[in-house]
């Protein structure tokens, strides 16, 4: 309740915001490619965002790709564990 009052108060502009976010998220996809030699994870999480992307639009990708990129790591997880 805090949170919502004190957010109205002061005037706030978010029209930068969409690309910090999205300079933020390129900064640590390149920091955990250059950090490790497994690269699947990154990948997975580029190529399941590039056709959530594809199939659901720009306006609506974003969640479906979110949990479409934790099944694939679950699921790379537990195939590890069996090898």
């Amino acid at each position: 309740l805090l949170g919502s009052l004190a957010g109205t108060v002061p005037p706030i502009s978010f029209e930068d915001v969409e690309f910090v976010l999205t300079a933020l998220f390129v900064t640590m996809f390149v920091d955990q490619w250059l950090s490790t030699k497994d690269h699947g994870p990154a990948l997975i999480g580029v190529m399941s965002t590039i056709v959530c992307l594809l199939i659901f639009g720009g306006d609506l990708f974003l969640i479906p790709s979110m949990a479409c990129i934790a099944a694939l790591l679950v699921l790379r997880r537990k195939g590890a564990r069996h090898e």
